[in-house]
């Protein structure tokens, strides 16, 4: 399904993508809970933050 919206062309999944979504996870915290656990292959990756940490003042 298209949906135009701020000028743009929006492909969005009809009540019957949503109802095989929702059918397919589970409520909670793991990955199934937004990834039906059908598919093969996915990932969760954790972006690590090496930036240097902020200076510490001393008084």
């Amino acid at each position: 399904m298209q949906v135009t919206k701020d000028g743009r062309d929006w492909r969005i999944g009809a009540a019957a993508d949503v109802s095989w979504i929702a059918g397919r996870t589970t409520a909670g915290v793991s990955i199934t809970t937004a990834i039906p656990p059908v598919f093969a292959a996915y990932a969760t990756t954790y972006q690590v933050d090496d930036s240097p940490p902020p200076p510490t003042s001393t008084p």
